[in-house]
């Protein structure tokens, strides 16, 4: 980026070298005055690029000469959207250093042509300054040197009073053991994208449809369409779960009614900023797994076109050789600038970025890749797989990392107390020392995790899939799945229940959200779904002697029995689960072979099997206010997507 660009407009969005960043600052009341005061420049804030939040929507009826003119002018834009101007204003000149590293973010109206500067921070709605940096390069940051806490004491709520600066110190006394049911949860759900999932649009994807159809377009065919459709489906192994749907998931476990809960504001929390930096990661990671140029469904396949960026020809899918607007890129050949497709995206090390898993393995080849990666991946993210497979060496470590949920678990079974998130605490206060519990373990008449594969190292995964509308009840529902009874009324309990296992989080809008694609997902009626496995929370069970394998005849009943689900909206139970529109919770089963983990990882079978009897009634209709798939509903629309 030269002098000449920054006075010209002609920017690209791109990182910026030291040098770069040098001259920004030197030119910055350049800067200010064509970002900030001119109208031709248009900027989007990053919730814009990202979500594609909009202030409000284009008029369709000049659509092209919008987009015209974008495009004419090189702008950083999102389509369908008039965006607020955002510019950098600067303060009044009082010394360089000041200048250069304190400027103000103007989020007003349009700027009016030949405004001044002093004029125009006048009318400034909303400012934030950044604060000068020393000439060191370096400041102090506090929290850097701010002992964190491991856990707190109990008593301590999640509301305080935010005007007051609160630390609380660790107290080992207390301890901890593993981690939550959530977090093993969502590891679990990692490890079965990663291990499972083959294909690059259900990774990518938590969209639900009908052969290739949304809820509408299905609806829209003929009842013999629609049957013909139908019958050709099978339940695959891999298009419930995706990234999508952990992204959501995380964002609804942090944000609990913050700003990681909301779109508009979630960047706002620096743990944003992580969150999105690792779903990147895990996408990395399974490219690096599954990415082969011989198989064309290993990376952007083409797609209907769904109004997430500006496109040039509305009538072509998607495809990896969409421009990626507003991303442009120098032409080393001719010095031109050019718009970047998800075809030239493949190795991130070529953005001057990598991940410590995949340092040095994008150039080498995918067996290559594979080889080095499994044992990572494996040791990152275990399975229940790689358990077995340790019980088969007679490794005594096989499954330990369940010990103490399972003994917790087991505890409540045995013993007549209430399931509840204080009574768990109590009870996990009380639990031997995990090397306790692991020689406790090793005694010849307690279960060996080997036992649950047949000769062939096969054994049986089982997950729930869960479906409901993204939008319905401004987005802010979650569905939490049990394999217990639920025995608290506080929502705020429900994740630390002893007998909690996952969430599913569509991360919606209202209906009052500027964001055009939301709107139009809202008129559609557009449904996502999500995964929550439960081989590790069974798996929990057989240690504790609750079950005796995974076969289809004992977990089935045992479902019926001791499956729950339960909706609350804004941190309300929802009574009548059946008010989320779409919502639907089956159980399938998919055939698993257990491998050598540094060698392979565990292998899943391409078809999974439906078990609607875990959510029918006695009555034949399904549980849970009619949510769950009943008995006799395997081959409708309420089922799996191909």
């Amino acid at each position: 980026m030269s002098a000449n660009q920054l006075k010209s407009g002609d920017l690209v969005v791109r990182m910026a070298s030291i040098s770069e960043t040098q001259t920004l600052q030197q030119h910055s009341d350049e800067w200010a005055r064509r970002v900030g005061e001119e109208a031709s420049v248009r900027v989007p804030t990053y919730g814009v690029i990202v979500h594609s939040i909009r202030t409000h929507s284009i008029d369709m009826d000049q659509f092209t000469e919008n987009r015209d003119e974008i495009l004419h002018e090189n702008r950083p834009f999102i389509p369908r959207a008039e965006i607020k101007y955002i510019g950098w204003q600067i303060r009044p000149h009082r010394n360089p250093v000041q200048d250069n590293n304190e400027m103000w973010l103007l989020c007003s109206g349009a700027p009016i042509p030949g405004l001044s500067i002093e004029e125009g921070a006048r009318r400034t709605q909303e400012v934030r300054s950044v604060p000068p940096v020393p000439p060191q390069g370096r400041k102090y940051n506090p929290l850097h040197h701010a002992p964190l806490p491991k856990n707190a004491d109990e008593n301590v709520r999640k509301y305080g009073n935010p005007t007051v600066l609160q630390r609380f110190h660790d107290n080992a006394s207390l301890g901890i053991i593993g981690v939550g049911p959530q977090q093993r949860n969502l590891s679990e759900r990692v490890a079965n994208i990663l291990g499972a999932y083959r294909r690059f649009s259900p990774v990518c994807n938590n969209k639900y449809s009908i052969d290739g159809l949304s809820n509408k377009e299905f609806n829209a065919k003929t009842s013999t369409q629609q049957r013909d459709i139908l019958s050709k489906r099978t339940a695959r192994s891999e298009t419930w779960g995706s990234l999508e749907d952990i992204h959501n998931t995380v964002h609804g476990i942090v944000g609990n009614g913050g700003h990681m809960g909301q779109i508009e504001a979630s960047a706002f929390d620096p743990i944003f900023w992580l969150h999105h930096c690792n779903i990147d990661r895990l996408f990395a990671l399974w490219q690096g797994l599954r990415e082969d140029p011989q198989n064309k469904d290993t990376w952007v396949t083409d797609q209907n076109a769904s109004w997430t960026f500006m496109r040039q020809d509305l009538e072509k899918p998607d495809s990896d050789s969409t421009p990626l607007y507003p991303f442009k890129y120098i032409d080393p050949r001719d010095r031109s600038l050019k718009w970047y497709t998800s075809a030239q995206t493949h190795n991130i090390e070529d953005f001057n970025y990598t991940y410590e898993e995949l340092s040095g393995l994008q150039s080498l080849s995918l067996a290559a890749r594979r080889s080095k990666l499994i044992p990572i991946i494996g040791a990152l993210y275990p399975q229940p797989g790689d358990d077995v497979s340790a019980s088969f060496a007679n490794v005594e470590t096989a499954g330990a990392r369940m010990l103490p949920q399972a003994k917790m678990i087991q505890t409540f079974a045995q013993e007549p107390i209430v399931a509840t998130a204080s009574q768990a605490l109590e009870v996990v206060a009380a639990l031997p020392e995990p090397q306790v519990l692991l020689q406790e373990s090793l005694q010849p008449e307690k279960p060996f995790l080997r036992d649950l594969a047949d000769k062939d190292h096969k054994f049986l995964d089982w997950i729930v899939n869960v479906k409901g509308e993204k939008h319905a009840l401004d987005g802010k529902y979650a569905v939490y799945l049990f394999l217990g009874p639920v025995q608290e009324d506080d929502v705020e309990l429900w994740p630390i229940s002893p007998h909690f296992v996952g969430l599913f989080a569509p991360f919606g809008q209202s209906a009052t959200t500027g964001c055009g694609k939301c709107q139009q997902a809202q008129r559609e009626q557009v449904e996502v779904t999500g995964q929550i496995p439960l081989t590790v929370a069974l798996t929990e069970r057989y240690i504790a002697q609750l079950i005796p394998d995974l076969s289809v005849n004992t977990i089935v009943p045992y479902l019926q029995k001791n499956l729950h689900w339960r909706v609350a909206v804004d941190h309300q139970a929802l009574d009548d689960r059946s008010q989320v529109p779409g919502l639907t919770v089956f159980v399938v089963s998919n055939e698993v072979t257990a491998t050598q983990p540094t060698d392979e990882l565990p292998i899943f079978a391409d078809e999974v099997v439906i078990h609607a009897q875990a959510t029918t009634n006695l009555d034949g209709t399904g549980r849970g206010n009619g949510t769950g798939l009943a008995v006799g509903e395997e081959g409708t629309e309420r089922t799996t997507s191909s």
